[in-house]
Formats: structure tokens, C-alpha cells, sequence
């Protein structure tokens, strides 16, 4: 998963990605960050502030966060704005 301070930031290749913590980079463009990109945010998911799971997440899991990033993606909501 990434995300992007500003669109401008997909037109070209990175300069550079800074590891943070395991699965967690910033994202670097001449000389500012841009953005972040975690590994696997499915990994993630827990109740309250628990610490994930050492385990991999289901397969369900997976496709469920799939589904909600797409309920929430700029793209459905330009849809149905229109």
C-alpha cells in the first residue's frame, strides 16, 4: 500500500526508498518525501491498539481490506459524485 502527499508524485520513478520500520518506507523524490509504502497492511488489522498477529492474515482478510480500500478509492467516489 502507498500513499502519496500529491499525485505529482506517480509521474515518476523514486529516488529512493527510506526503511522506517520493518514493512514501513518513506518514499523520496529529489529531495523531499512524498509519500509512504507499508509491506502488507492486511497484517495489520487488529482490534484497538493490539499488536498484530505473528501469523499471516486469511485469505479473507485480505480480500475483505480489498474491498473497503475500493469502497473508499477516488475513483468509486468520483462515480458517485457524478
Amino acid at each position: 500500500m502507498r500513499c502519496f502527499r500529491e499525485l505529482g508524485a506517480l509521474d515518476g520513478p523514486l529516488d529512493a526508498r527510506i526503511g522506517i520500520a520493518p514493512e514501513v518506507d518513506l518514499l523520496v523524490e529529489e529531495v523531499a518525501v512524498v509519500g509512504w509504502s507499508l509491506t502488507d497492511p492486511a497484517r495489520y488489522l487488529t482490534g484497538g491498539f493490539a499488536d498484530p498477529e505473528v501469523t499471516p492474515p486469511s485469505h479473507t482478510t485480505r480480500l475483505r481490506l480489498a474491498e473497503c480500500l475500493d469502497l473508499v478509492s477516488s475513483s468509486l467516489v468520483d462515480e458517485v459524485m457524478d
